[in-house]
């Protein structure tokens, strides 16, 4: 998952906006652990935040067979007489 600067910044102010308006000392502490976390995250880890990048599926490195037939299908196209596992 890439996180982007813009969408730790908007987090971040939204955690202010949140410590300004608490009323308990606690809750506004909270908020403001929440903001330190994210400033270290994005001081810390250079590698997780990345500038936006459109996100680009991969491809498996080998193709995917059209049909794959498994031991069970070869049996009951050879077997299709009768419903009894003692049916030969």
């Amino acid at each position: 998952m890439h996180i982007t600067y813009e969408a730790l910044i908007t987090k971040m102010e939204s955690e202010l906006q949140k410590a300004r308006a608490s009323k308990d000392y606690d809750q506004m502490r909270g908020h403001l652990f929440a903001v330190k976390a994210l400033a270290e995250l994005t001081l810390d880890t250079g590698k997780v935040v990345q500038k936006e990048q459109p996100q680009v599926l991969r491809e498996h490195d080998a193709p995917i067979p059209k049909e794959a037939s498994s031991p069970i299908d070869k049996y009951d196209d050879h077997h299709d007489d009768g419903d009894s596992i003692f049916d030969f």
